[in-house]
């Protein structure tokens, strides 16, 4: 991580979890509208340095 201070490093992984909730709920809505999104692995990865 150099380069990354604190600061940009929660940042950077909140944006990430956020990213993650909107791809979760876009899947699901296509799933209530009859198409079927596969997971994304990054759906479900985790952050940790």
């Amino acid at each position: 991580m150099q380069g990354m201070n604190s600061g940009n490093y929660v940042q950077m992984k909140k944006s990430f979890r956020d990213a993650q909730r909107q791809m979760r709920n876009i899947r699901n809505n296509a799933q209530r509208h009859g198409v079927t999104i596969t997971q994304s692995k990054w759906e479900t990865a985790t952050i940790a340095y």
